[in-house]
């Protein structure tokens, strides 16, 4: 004879434990089978920080509310992930305009062209990232840090430091 209570995925009970006899592992399975859990990492969907890619750990070092195995900018916080250009690598860690893997002086065309511009967020480096802002200052600052070095690093390219579109 087996005594269980359901729990659902918002965290209520069912109305009272009920005694069932010769259930066995069906109980366990019931009561699995009514959390959703997309990736199968155990982490309830409402709770998980990244849906679709196993993160039994739940680790998020720049606080952001997205995990770090499926975060496109590991060490800002950037929740929108913002990638522009497709790279996986965000915005707010990427001036490689031209995907050669560093942020250098042919980057420094691409990005003065659209100074003050509207319609150009692949070179927004701050939030919010936006065509109805301007290319400014802010972001100038960004990619004045970040000249001669490699985009990134981000959780979305796994076993890599940057974030190579090539690599995919």
């Amino acid at each position: 004879m087996a005594i269980f209570g359901l729990v659902f995925a918002s965290g209520s009970h069912a109305a009272d434990d009920r005694e069932i006899s010769e259930v066995g592992d069906r109980a366990t399975s019931l009561s699995l089978a009514l959390i959703d859990d997309v990736d199968g990492d155990g982490i309830p969907d409402g709770e998980d920080n990244c849906l679709e890619v196993q993160n039994e750990d739940q680790a998020d070092f720049d606080g952001d509310a997205v995990g770090d195995v499926c975060d496109n900018c590991l060490e800002a916080p950037n929740p929108a992930q913002d990638d522009y250009d497709d790279d996986y690598c965000g915005n707010l860690c990427d001036c490689d305009y031209n995907q050669d893997g560093v942020c250098g002086f042919p980057d420094w065309g691409i990005y003065s062209q659209c100074y003050g511009r509207l319609n150009c967020p692949s070179q927004q480096h701050v939030e919010p990232v936006s065509p109805d802002r301007p290319v400014g200052f802010p972001d100038f600052g960004f990619f004045v840090a970040n000249f001669g070095s490699v985009p990134g690093p981000s959780g979305t390219t796994p076993g890599t430091v940057a974030c190579p579109i090539w690599e995919r």
